[in-house]
């Protein structure tokens, strides 16, 4: 059998009766899994041999000194207490050893991160040890057995008497460690909103991360303040909603003491970006409270290719919504909302579907010329609306809606269904993680390769082509780069060729 595939135990008996270290030094070397296995026996020979030559000669050079210490900042991460108490034997020897770490970390600080309770107690009854130094980052020994959830640890520590409380706390809660959080908070002696990096508070940790264990025993205090903003405007609820947490949500909610439409610097609320991350479940939630009122009822505004096939296949199978209605006004053969779908109620136009209150949401997907009267009606009407592309004609007509939403508290977003597409996703990817390089110039077309198509986009109505394909492409390169700071374009026409309108079909921007 080779020496390799031997079981560890018989690897280490090996290893212990082989007298010359330099034969096992070689043989380690030799092979990955040798070295893995045999690595922590050869390093602590080493260091007996040498603190039993500094014994028998009493006498260390700095140099043997500094080895020392340098292995006995990895012996606590290793948990090897009896090596550790043969070093501290030598004259000399730091037990507190930062001044060698170039991070400086302690024996204690590595004995507490990965949870060696015996080494910890140890080094504290040297009576040498500072139990609250601070490294380079500004962390302490209890800071790290608190992040890593070493509740046995963070015990022993917190007896000396000698710690502070308030960063470990926000590791704690960030992490999620909910009985290291409730040893913290059980000394009384710490602050449950302590502030952390940008203004945060543990609160606000627990909650990004979705600890709904730590959340609950930070609001079972009745210390947190539930409500507390960080520097950017963003609270608890905030952090929650953004990561899709809908029982966390539920938690703060509860509370009674949450602002639901609380805004972020950017005037955004918690509603808002739910929407924007897609998170349906806490949109339920923040739109109807804590009862649960079943799905959404959508009501569909026109029957058209987008309805039949992008939005009515995801709303039937989105357990948050219900397809409740649609309104199609020119039913014909082969194209016959009542046929496909008889289970819905049905209308002849959209000012039936909009004064339905059974109706929640508003999908509409009729021609880009009637976007904005539509959009205005469902909103004033008290709908949430998912407008298909383009928005609007205008920026002013856009802004106008967009306040209206803001008004009267409902949600208002633009089919942009091209952000998803496989193609720019991988395109993105490639962007974003300089694949490419430094990306100089895009070019991006979406081209007709029929005349029905063309028929289409050269309706005076709508637009033109960039009012219609072309906003997925500028949507693309926005979400892409951001908004830019300058934008000059061309704005030729090639559909004329066809017969077509002489209203612009590409676009040549400068972002």
């Amino acid at each position: 059998m080779a020496l390799d595939a031997w079981p560890d135990d018989l690897l280490l008996y090996f290893a212990d009766e082989t007298t010359n270290g330099a034969d096992l030094n070689a043989l380690v070397q030799t092979n990955r899994r040798l070295y893995g296995t045999l690595n922590d026996l050869l390093h602590t020979r080493f260091a007996r041999t040498l603190w039993r030559w500094i014994a028998e000669h009493g006498v260390a050079s700095t140099a043997q000194k500094r080895r020392l210490r340098l292995i006995l900042l990895s012996e606590p991460a290793k948990g090897h207490l009896e090596s550790i108490k043969l070093f501290l034997g030598v004259a000399g020897i730091d037990v507190d050893a930062a001044n060698d770490d170039e991070d400086g970390r302690t024996p204690l600080s590595w004995a507490a991160e990965e949870g060696h309770a015996d080494v910890v107690r140890f080094l504290l009854g040297t009576g040498q040890v500072d139990v609250d130094t601070q490294e380079e980052c500004g962390l302490t020994a209890l800071s790290r057995a608190a992040a890593q959830g070493r509740a046995e640890v963070v015990r022993i520590l917190l007896d000396t008497g000698r710690v502070n409380l308030d960063q470990p706390l926000l590791y704690a809660a960030e992490e999620g460690h909910a009985d290291v959080v409730q040893m913290l908070l059980d000394t009384r002696q710490v602050n449950v909103d302590a502030a952390g990096e940008r203004g945060r508070t543990p609160l606000s940790l627990a909650c990004a991360g979705g600890h709904a264990g730590a959340v609950r025993v930070l609001l079972d205090t009745g210390r947190a303040t539930v409500d507390s903003p960080d520097e950017q405007g963003r609270t608890p609820l905030w952090w929650a909603v953004r990561g899709g947490h809908s029982a966390v949500v539920r938690m703060l909610l509860s509370t009674g003491r949450v602002a639901i439409d609380s805004p972020d610097e950017q005037g955004r609320t918690p509603l808002w970006w739910a929407l924007r991350e897609g998170h349906a479940d806490v949109v339920q939630i923040l739109d109807t409270g804590l009862d649960d009122p079943g799905p959404f009822k959508v009501g569909v505004v026109g029957y058209t290719g987008s309805a039949k096939y992008f939005h009515i296949p995801l709303i039937t199978a989105t357990p948050q919504f219900k397809l409740h209605s649609i309104a199609e006004r020119n039913p014909a053969e082969g194209n016959s909302a009542q046929l496909d779908h008889p289970e819905v109620t049905h209308h002849a136009d959209a000012d039936a579907l909009l004064s339905d209150p059974e109706v929640d949401v508003v999908v509409i997907t009729t021609s880009c010329d009637t976007h904005f009267e539509l959009t205005k009606a469902a909103l004033e009407a008290g709908k949430h609306v998912l407008v298909g592309k383009a928005f609007a004609h205008t920026s002013a007509e856009a802004e106008s809606l967009m306040a209206l939403a803001k008004s009267r508290g409902r949600l208002l977003c633009v089919h942009q269904d091209r952000r998803w597409a496989s193609d720019f996703l991988v395109m993105k990817h490639l962007i974003s993680n300089r694949v490419l390089g430094y990306v100089h110039e895009i070019r991006a077309h979406l081209d007709p390769c029929v005349r029905s198509a063309v028929e289409e986009l050269r309706t005076p109505s709508g637009g033109g082509a960039i009012f219609d394909l072309g906003t997925d492409l500028i949507d693309q390169l926005y979400s892409l780069f951001g908004m830019p700071a300058v934008v000059s374009r061309l704005l030729p026409s090639y559909l004329t060729t066809w017969g077509a309108s002489s209203l612009p079909d590409w676009i040549i921007p400068t972002l």
